[in-house]
């Protein structure tokens, strides 16, 4: 995305929200024993049989290796593989209503949402082991609960990443990838990440499932939403070499390193897109989250980026960005405004200005909104892109998109201030990958 440098000067504002200091993670392996977690069997028609039953005959012929107490205390768990069972049929455990679980149903069938909201019947497993068991206890409770879901007509909720699957869903995306005698896979397809837009603009994101490998929930706070998937991505890898036994430094840093990335199709995938520039090295600090009402019920640990030099929280997470990942070469391009250019220019705005309102009643998921605005350099202005975050009166404030040429003391990723009136040109880039806008840069290439 080139910035483009014109005609004379405009000021700017930036501002960064003030940082409170938190414990950093202490020091060590991150892996936490002993280890529980819940899946769940519920039963949009009446069981083919007895649950408790056939539970039963499953742990007494394939799955020996663990033994069945209903109650037990933490103490008692040691390096043996438990499985409790608590059959609900009071209707106290129910299932998500039909419009979330057509978010997090997984290979649901035709009117399986709406028949779950009926089901009165419930059977409960919690799983614990110790740390010596972390993969098999994990490989096997999958392989448990979905023998025991084609045996009795149940479908598979996991309570930790709050997912309701299909049992051909649950085998192929949890289980197909084990082998017997193979390293474990990426642990990717055994948790999730929920993200949300917060009130001051900016995303949330925060992982629900690693409690099950005996790992923290990771949280990221505060990422622009353009570049959620790479804060996604960032989370995923630290979460695959947290898994691996890689531990914590002193003052919770966590050096991210891609090459050293055990499992070959999670590190090579990643190297393999690299931009030239990249070094693949994030220098990360961990601290004690902030749990939020949704937030898994575990340990949570927070991703900031206070190892980079940055005017505020996302030029920071932009350096982490452009050192991990690296960055296409970003040129600044001299451009003339002549009488074509500068009505391109006002249909723009006169655009921009009518989708106003929109914005302020607020972006659907993934749609993100930048403009073009002029920033003071020497001798002229220099244009760049702003994504934007918040929009009042004629106030909009986001952060920047390119990396200045000419403007030391600006860095890509700062949030920065600019007027709806100085704005040269927007861009709205929808969740389905299409967009609207450029007019301007319609000139500058004609041909596409």
């Amino acid at each position: 995305m080139p910035a483009v440098l014109l005609g004379a000067w405009m000021g700017l504002t930036s501002c960064s929200a003030p940082q409170i200091a938190r414990p950093h993670v202490p020091p060590g392996p991150a892996l936490k024993e002993p280890i529980s977690f819940e899946l769940a069997l519920f039963y949009p028609q009446p069981p083919k049989e007895d649950p408790r039953a056939a539970l039963d005959a499953l742990l007494s012929s394939d799955f020996a290796g663990f033994t069945r107490i209903d109650e037990i205390r933490e103490e008692e768990i040691g390096n043996r593989k438990i499985v409790s069972a608590i059959w609900v049929t009071d209707g106290s455990y129910v299932a998500p209503d039909p419009e979330s679980l057509g978010y997090f149903g997984r290979g649901l069938a035709d009117g399986q949402a709406e028949a779950l909201q009926e089901s009165e019947s419930v059977l409960r497993l919690v799983f614990s082991h110790g740390k010596e068991h972390v993969w098999t206890a994990l490989r096997d409770s999958g392989r448990l609960t979905s023998a025991l879901a084609r045996r009795t007509g149940g479908l598979i909720w996991d309570e930790e990443t709050r997912e309701m699957f299909a049992p051909d869903f649950w085998d192929e995306h949890r289980l197909s990838a084990w082998t017997e005698a193979g390293p474990p896979p990426s642990i990717s397809a055994h948790f999730t990440v929920h993200t949300y837009q917060k009130e001051n603009g900016y995303h949330r994101l925060v992982s629900l499932g690693l409690g099950k490998l005996g790992l923290p929930d990771l949280v990221i706070e505060d990422f622009p939403g353009s570049r959620v998937g790479r804060a996604n991505t960032v989370l995923n890898l630290l979460a695959q070499t947290l898994s691996e036994g890689k531990p914590v430094g002193s003052e919770g840093a966590f050096d991210l390193e891609l090459q050293s990335l055990g499992r070959s199709d999670a590190r090579d995938r990643q190297l393999e897109a690299l931009a030239a520039n990249a070094r693949a090295v994030a220098r990360l600090r961990l601290v004690e989250g902030v749990w939020e009402e949704g937030d898994p019920e575990n340990r949570l640990f927070e991703i900031v980026f206070d190892r980079y030099k940055g005017p505020d929280t996302q030029a920071r997470q932009t350096a982490m960005l452009l050192e991990l990942f690296g960055a296409e070469e970003d040129a600044a391009v001299e451009v003339q405004h002549d009488a074509e250019m500068l009505a391109a220019s006002r249909k723009a705005r006169e655009k921009l200005l009518a989708f106003k309102p929109a914005f302020q009643a607020g972006l659907p998921p993934g749609e993100v909104l930048l403009v073009k605005a002029p920033f003071h350099a020497d001798g002229g202005r220099e244009w760049m892109w702003v994504e934007v975050i918040e929009w009042k009166g004629d106030v909009i404030v986001g952060t920047l998109r390119n990396e200045p040429a000419y403007i030391p003391s600006l860095k890509e990723g700062q949030r920065v201030e600019v007027s709806e009136t100085e704005v040269f040109d927007y861009m709205r880039n929808l969740a389905d990958g299409s967009s609207e806008g450029n007019e301007t840069a319609k000139l500058l290439h004609p041909e596409g």
